[in-house]
C-alpha cells in the first residue's frame, strides 16, 4: 500500500501538486530510496510530523532540511517518536516551541516521559540547528524522566548531534535524566570498549534554565546543562553557561558520565544541587576529561568539584573504557570555579576546585597538567582542612592573577592535538574580564621571513588588545614596525614585521661638517678678496695722472716688444705663451706702481 501511495504521488498533476503538503512533494516513488524533505514553515513541520507518525517514511533513507526559520508560536507540539535519519537545520532557528507532554503510542513508555522536539531518536544525525525561546515543562509534574529541548533520549547504537545550539530556553520538570540538549544519550558500553559510539560536537546551551528533580533523597538525578546522563559518548568543543538545578549528579555540561570522553569543552554554568555536583560533570565513571575549562559556580552540600563532583576509576573486571583501560583521566584542565558547600549531616564537604572526591584505587586514575586558580572562591562549612584542589590533596594550584602564567597555561591547551580525532579543535582565549572562552578569531604575527612569532586569540564579543602583540624582533641598522594598524584589527588576519633602514649618522655629521667648513672658507675667501679689491681700488684712485700715463706707457712699450716677438714666431702655442707672459708683465707693472705709491 505504501509503495502504491508513493507512485501515485509521483504522477500527480501540476494542479494537484499545488495543494499537496510541501513536505510530501519530495517523497520518492521507490520504497527504501533516499528521500529529502524540505520544511520552511510551522505548517510544513506539522504536516511532516503527521506523515512521520503515519509511517510514510519508515522505510526510507530520510534527510529533512529547513529552508527558513520556523516560529512555532501557538502550536501544541508533542514531539516526534523514534526519528531516524538526518535532520539538517541549515543554520536556521526553531523558536517559541512549547512542550508539556508527548503522544507516544507505546505500552513500554509513559506519555509523560521522553519530552523534546524528538521524543526519542532512533539513529542518525541532528545538525546545524538553533532552538530559541523554547520551553519543556510538565502539566502535572509526573514525568518519569528523559527530557531535553532537542530530544528526550536516544535509542540506537549511534547518534550524532553537531552544531546544535539552545539559547534563551527553559526546561523545568520533576524528572531524572534532564538536559538542555538531550536527557540521555548512549548506552553502557560492552566490555573492553575503547571508542565512543555517540558524538556531541560543537554544541552549546546558553542563557537557559535546566531544572530536574530536586528531591533531597534522590540519588539518581543526572541533570546537566547539555546532557543529563551520557554513556559511551564523545563531547568535542561544547559549551554551557546554563543555570542547572537538581538533586544528585548535577553538572554544567553533564549530570553523569560513564565511559565518555570530553575534549576541549567549557562550562560557566551556575549549578545548585544537594550533592555530587561539578562544573563539568556531577559524577563520572571510567571516563576522560581533556583540555577542558570550568569557570562554573557550584553550590551544594558535599562531593562538589570545579571539574567533577565525584569520580571513579575501576568499576569491574573488563568493563573499563578510557583508552581500553579502567583509568579515569583528567588532563590539561583549568578550574577557576567558585565552590560553596552548605552544612550537612554527614559532617564532611569533600569539595575541591578540581574534584570533590576520587572513589578509586591508586593507579586507576591519572591527573596531569591540571590547574586551579588559588584565588577562586572556595567555602566549606564542615571541612575547612581540605585543600582547595581535592579531598585527595593533589597539588596543582596556580595563581591566575599572573596574566603571563595564565597565557602560558592557555598555550598548553591550544597546542593540544587530539590523538584520535583529526578535526581542528576550537582555540581558547582570555576574555577582557580574565575568564576563558572559545576564540572568535585569531591574529597571527610573523617576521619578515614569515616565521610565526605568536598568535593572539580573541574571545567572542571582545576586541583585539594591541598590547597582546608580541615584540618585534630587533634588526641591527633598522627600525621595526607592524604592517597593519593594530587598533583597526577586527577579524582573523596575519600581521607582518617590516623594517626601515636607519640613516648613517656619522656620514651625515661628516657631510654637515664639510659643508659648514666649505661654506666658512668660501665666505672668508670672498670677504678677503672683496677687501683686497677695495684696497686696490683705493690705491688706483690715489695715483697721479703722471704716474698713470708713465705706467701705461711703459706697459705699452713692453707689450709692443712682446707682440713683435710673438708675431715673428709661427708656432701658435708659442704665440699664446708669449701673450700670457705679456699679461703677466702688465699686471706686474701695475703692482710695482702700486707698491711705489704705497
Amino acid at each position: 500500500m505504501l509503495n502504491i501511495k508513493k507512485r501515485l504521488l509521483s504522477v500527480l498533476s501540476a494542479a494537484a501538486l499545488a495543494v499537496t503538503p510541501a513536505c510530501l512533494l519530495n517523497a520518492s516513488a521507490a520504497e527504501g530510496a533516499d528521500v529529502t524533505v524540505k520544511l520552511g514553515s510551522a505548517e510544513d513541520l506539522v504536516q511532516f510530523k503527521t506523515a512521520w507518525d503515519n509511517g510514510d517514511y519508515a522505510a526510507d533513507s530520510l534527510t529533512v532540511e529547513l529552508t527558513d526559520n520556523i516560529d512555532m508560536t501557538g502550536i501544541e507540539w508533542t514531539g516526534m517518536y523514534k526519528f531516524k535519519g538526518i535532520f539538517d537545520g541549515n543554520g536556521y532557528t526553531i523558536s517559541n516551541m512549547s512542550i508539556t507532554s508527548s503522544d507516544i503510542q507505546d505500552p513500554d513508555y509513559s506519555k509523560t516521559a521522553n519530552l523534546g522536539f524528538f521524543n526519542t531518536i532512533a539513529g542518525g544525525t541532528v545538525r546545524n540547528i538553533t532552538f530559541d525561546h523554547c520551553t519543556v515543562s510538565e502539566s502535572e509534574n509526573t514525568s518519569n524522566g528523559f527530557v531535553g529541548i532537542i530530544a528526550g533520549r536516544d535509542e540506537t547504537e549511534s547518534v550524532t548531534l553537531e552544531n546544535c545550539h539552545v539559547t534563551n530556553c527553559e526546561v523545568s520538570v520533576n524528572s531524572w535524566f534532564v538536559g538542555g540538549l538531550i536527557g540521555e544519550i548512549g548506552d553502557i558500553p560492552y566490555a573492553g570498549s575503547a571508542t565512543p559510539t555517540h558524538t556531541i560536537k560543537n554544541c552549546s546551551v546558553t542563557d537557559t534554565t535546566v531544572k530536574g528533580s530536586i528531591d533531597t533523597n534522590d540519588y539518581v538525578g543526572q541533570i546537566g546543562g547539555l546532557v543529563g546522563g551520557a554513556y559511551s559518548t564523545e563531547f568535542i568543543d561544547c559549551y554551557s553557561n546554563a543555570n542547572v538545578q537538581g538533586s544528585c549528579a548535577v553538572g554544567g555540561l553533564t549530570g553523569y558520565l560513564r565511559a565518555c570522553r570530553l575534549i576541549n569543552c567549557g562550562s560557566e554554568a551556575n549549578i545548585t544541587s544537594t550533592h555530587h555536583s561539578g562544573g563539568i560533570a556531577g559524577g563520572a565513571l571510567v571516563s576522560e576529561i581533556i583540555n577542558c575549562y570550568s569557570g562554573a559556580t557550584v553550590n551544594g552540600t558535599f562531593n562538589l568539584g570545579g571539574i567533577v563532583g565525584s569520580m571513579s576509576g575501576k568499576e569491574g573486571e573488563g568493563s573499563g573504557f578510557a583508552n581500553g583501560s579502567n583509568v579515569f583521566r583528567i588532563s590539561n584542565c583549568i578550574s577557576t570555579a567558585a565552590i560553596e558547600s552548605a552544612e550537612n549531616s554527614g559532617g564532611s564537604s569533600n569539595s575541591g576546585l578540581l574534584a570533590g572526591t576520587i572513589n578509586t584505587d591508586i593507579g586507576t586514575y591519572l591527573i596531569e597538567n591540571a590547574f586551579c586558580d588559588s584565588n577562586s572562591s572556595f567555602k566549606t562549612v564542615n571541612n575547612e582542612a581540605l585543600t582547595a584542589v581535592t579531598g585527595t590533596e593533589i597539588d596543582c594550584i596556580s595563581d591566575f592573577t599572573d596574566y603571563e602564567k595564565l597565557r602560558s597555561i592557555l598555550d598548553t591547551l591550544n597546542s593540544y592535538k587530539y590523538e584520535i580525532n583529526e578535526a581542528e579543535l576550537s582555540k581558547w582565549a582570555i576574555k577582557s574580564d580574565g575568564s576563558l572562552s572559545f576564540a572568535s578569531y585569531a591574529v597571527t604575527f610573523v617576521d619578515e621571513n614569515d616565521n610565526v612569532l605568536g598568535v593572539v586569540y580573541v574571545a567572542e564579543g571582545d576586541s583585539f588588545n594591541s598590547e597582546a602583540a608580541p615584540e618585534i624582533p630587533e634588526k641591527e641598522g633598522f627600525t621595526g614596525a607592524w604592517d597593519t594598524d593594530l587598533s583597526a584589527v577586527s577579524g582573523s588576519c596575519t600581521v607582518k614585521a617590516v623594517y626601515t633602514e636607519i640613516p648613517d649618522e656619522s656620514s651625515d655629521e661628516s657631510s654637515d661638517i664639510s659643508s659648514d667648513e666649505s661654506s666658512d672658507t668660501t665666505s672668508d675667501l670672498s670677504s678677503y678678496e672683496s677687501s683686497e679689491a677695495d684696497q686696490n681700488s683705493n690705491s688706483d684712485t690715489s695715483l697721479s695722472d703722471e704716474d698713470s700715463v708713465s705706467s701705461v706707457s711703459d706697459s705699452n712699450t713692453e707689450a709692443k716688444d712682446s707682440s713683435k716677438a710673438d708675431s715673428s714666431d709661427s708656432n701658435p702655442s708659442t704665440g699664446a705663451a708669449a701673450a700670457g707672459a705679456a699679461a703677466v708683465l702688465l699686471v706686474g707693472a701695475v703692482a710695482a706702481v702700486l707698491k711705489r705709491k704705497a
